[in-house]
Formats: C-alpha cells, structure tokens, sequence
C-alpha cells in the first residue's frame, strides 16, 4: 500500500516538473512577448548611456522572471482563464510599451511623473495641439516596429521545434538562478542605476509614477487651499508699470566675479555695482539648499522667527495683484512634486 503511494506521488511530481519544463515551449510566445515589452524600454535608455552589461544582467533578469510569470499563471485554475489572463497581460504590456518607446522617442525620458500630471492637467485645446505637433509618420514607424518583432516572435513560436521544446531539469533550474541572480548584480555593481530605476519594469514605474501624480495634485490643492492671499495695502506710489524679477539657480557665490571669483564672468554686474546701480548682499543665508525649497520663505514674510507655517504668511505675488499688477510666472522647474508644488502656487 505504501509502496503504491510513493509511486503515484513520484508519478504526480514527475508529471508536474515535465509540464513545468515545457512550458516555455508551449507559452514562447506569451513568455517573449513579455521578456520583449518589459525589457525594451528599460534597455533604451540603458544601451544609449553605452550601459552594455547593465543591458545584459536587466535582459536576464527580466527574461528569467517573464518565465516564472508564464509558470505561475499554470497554476490558474481553468484553461480559459489561462488564456484569456495569457491575452490580457500581454496586450497590456504591449501597451505599455509603446507609450514607453513613444515618450523616449519623443522626450528622450520614460514615463515619469512630470509626464503623468502633464496629462492630468492637459484640456481639449492642448490635447489637440499635441496630436498634432507629434501624432505623425514616427509613431507609426515605431508602432510597426515593435508590431513586426512581435509578429516575428508568433510566428518562431509557431514551429513545431518550439512548441516541443523541453528543457532538462538541471539547464532550467541553472536558467532561472542566473537570471534572478542578477538582480543581485544590478543592485551592487550597477548600483546607481538600480537606485534611480534605470531597471524598474514599466509597469512598476508607470504605476509608481500615477499614485506620485496623484498625491502631488492632492498637495497641490491642499497648499492652494491654505495659501494666505489676504494682503492690505496702506500706500501705493509706483510709477514703474513693469517689474521683472529674476531668479537664477544653480549659481554660487564663491564662482561669481561680483564676489570676487578670478574670471570675468560677471561684467555687466560687477559695472552696476561700481556705479552704486546695484545692491549686493555679501550677509545672506539660504534657508535651503536647493532653488525651488527656498520658494517657500523667499517669496513670503515668514523666517525662522515665524510662528506659523510659511502657507499663513502674506506673500510678494499677493501684494502686488493688491496693488494693480498682474503677476506672471515663468519657470524651467518640474510643475510637480513637494517642491515644484510652491512654485506652481504662485
């Protein structure tokens, strides 16, 4: 009885690991087609910083976990289920990857979240104008490219050779511990670019980069919300009927001739300066590090000393709308995230 057990047990194991072992035979194309949509974007921008080798160890990683996704998917219950989840996570990653190879193409960028919030806050009127300046003969040619490569993947996958394929136990067991092992690689030798998600699938990133736009408008609107735009103006003797105020960033002090730096490279402000045309203040310190984190105190009459948040604080732009100008904001900052959220506000 137990002899009989044990047999049908081995049977049982042995019929599931040969099924196990066919499956990237019997799924190729669902399992290229994944490895292909994920890998792409990602392997763009990679192979144009000349990345070969971070290229390779993403392309095994990716191909290695498409496996274990098309293994995993066996264990759905019914056939059709199979397929038809098969179906669906394909043409999504499709999709997705043409959005991504769109928008590399386009803004030499991936999906990010100054993208995401972009189309958010687009209206019919700029949505119009975008299909027209880039809706044209280059997304076809991309759509068709990554089209045909697919096409190319159905039909290998179709042959006979492909669909018998097996793979021995100790190959696919050495396979996938290669390929998720990579991600071990990337992590440590390719570090900055694990970090800062040269290697996240796109679907990963795009979802990332949704739930961020998301709580950045959310933000957005909880500063507006609380913006103190209440101002008083006791006297208004202007006569100047144009203010430009300009805001450089990425500067420092210790490189400008006007502060005494060895190469000329501030004439027109060093001569201003020497004809009492110029206030220059050598005293000042910068609450932050960054331009845009010092919006936040630099354009109100909140300090250090200040009680309340900066928000409560009358700010420069209230002022002058109060006193009969109109107040325009022209800026090179991302429009979103903490800190491009207090530009916008303005």
């Amino acid at each position: 009885m137990v002899e009989i057990i044990i047999k049908e047990v081995f049977a049982i194991k042995q019929k599931f690991l040969n099924k196990m072992l066919s499956l990237p035979g019997e799924h190729c194309f669902f399992l290229i087609t994944t490895w292909f949509c994920n890998f792409l974007p990602v392997a763009w921008p990679l192979l144009t910083l000349k990345q070969y080798r971070a290229t390779f160890f993403t392309g095994a990683l990716y191909l290695a976990s498409a496996c274990v996704l098309t293994i995993l998917i066996e264990f759905f219950p019914h056939c059709l289920g199979q397929k038809i989840l098969r179906f669906s996570l394909g043409s999504f990653f499709a999709f997705v990857c043409l959005l991504e190879c769109f928008s590399l193409y386009t803004y030499q960028a991936r999906i990010g979240t100054g993208i995401i919030t972009a189309i958010l806050e687009t209206n019919s009127q700029e949505m119009h104008e975008f299909i027209h300046m880039y809706i044209n003969s280059s997304i076809f040619y991309i759509i068709g490219g990554v089209g045909s490569i697919l096409l190319l993947f159905y039909l290998v996958a179709r042959t006979k050779y492909v669909r018998q394929f097996h793979f021995s136990p100790f190959i696919f067991t050495l396979f996938l511990s290669l390929g998720l092992g990579s991600s071990s690689i990337l992590a440590n030798a390719f570090s900055p670019y694990w970090n800062n998600g040269f290697c996240t699938p796109p679907l990963i990133s795009l979802a990332y980069s949704c739930q961020q736009a998301f709580d950045n408008i959310r933000s957005y609107n909880d500063l507006k919300n609380k913006l103190n735009r209440s101002a008083i103006i006791t006297e208004n003797h202007s006569t100047i009927p144009n203010i430009v105020f300009i805001l450089g960033e990425a500067t420092s002090r210790h490189y400008l001739e006007l502060y005494g730096y060895y190469l000329p490279n501030t004439p027109r402000l060093k001569k201003l300066a020497q004809e009492k045309q110029l206030a220059v203040f050598t005293d000042c310190i910068s609450p932050h590090s960054t331009t845009v984190a010092v919006l936040r105190t630099l354009f109100t009459f909140n300090d250090y000393e200040s009680k309340t948040p900066w928000y409560d604080s009358p700010n420069l732009f209230t002022i002058l709308n109060k006193a009969g100008y109109k107040t325009y904001w022209l800026s090179n900052q991302e429009s979103s995230g903490i800190w491009g959220n207090v530009a916008a506000l303005y």
